[in-house]
């Protein structure tokens, strides 16, 4: 990563910087640098499994990172971007790394029953979900038949209002409840965030 630009951010300047891998990124502040970090070097969202083909969901895809990542391996990937300013900077990014297997949608998620039927999925094999505490209302409604869809989730939790401990455990019953193993990752800098993957297998990989 290019960290002598760091100091035009500073100055609220926006720069393009390549990565490792050979991926290339706009960005508009220093949390742009942050997440590029997290998710592209080190891949925060594949601890414990990887993209290995197949169709990939991306809920609250920033500034497209991920869906770039994944886009290497997937055979398709849906990103979902609420924010106007996130999801044009995302297409940016798109087109700065030549990819055209990500399919990019402005639009906020509130029930993966209503996105299964609108794009008409058929399976998910990794779902990887960011949005800011609306993780909870997304799947709260989620039905047991679309998640039989999913293979493989990555979550960032977020724990920031009194009630959302409560609405976190409820997730994880209901995941549980829909044949999910489970397992938790700490962040290492957020004590009210963390990381929750789950997978319909015997075992997670290393």
């Amino acid at each position: 990563m290019e960290f002598y630009k760091i100091p035009f951010l500073i100055i609220n300047k926006p720069q393009v910087i390549n990565i490792r891998g050979g991926f290339k990124f706009y960005i508009n502040n220093l949390i742009d640098v942050w997440t590029l970090k997290e998710i592209i070097l080190d891949r925060q969202y594949e601890k414990l499994f990887r993209v290995d083909g197949g169709e990939v969901i991306d809920i609250g895809a920033g500034l497209g990172d991920f869906s770039i990542l994944a886009s290497k391996k997937a055979e398709k990937v849906l990103a979902f971007e609420c924010d106007k300013k996130r999801f044009m900077l995302m297409n940016k990014n798109l087109q700065a790394n030549h990819i055209s297997k990500v399919s990019g949608f402005m639009e906020k998620v509130s029930s993966l029953d209503e996105l299964f039927k609108k794009y008409k999925v058929r399976n998910c094999d990794f779902l990887k979900i960011d949005c800011e505490g609306a993780e909870y209302k997304i799947f709260q409604s989620a039905s047991r038949n679309t998640l039989s869809k999913i293979k493989k989730i990555a979550f960032e939790i977020h724990i920031f209002k009194k009630n959302d401990y409560e609405k976190y455990l409820e997730l994880k019953r209901k995941l549980k409840r829909n044949n999910f193993l489970l397992k938790e990752i700490a962040n290492p800098v957020h004590t009210n965030l963390c990381y929750l993957f789950a997978q319909r297998s015997a075992f997670f990989e290393n």
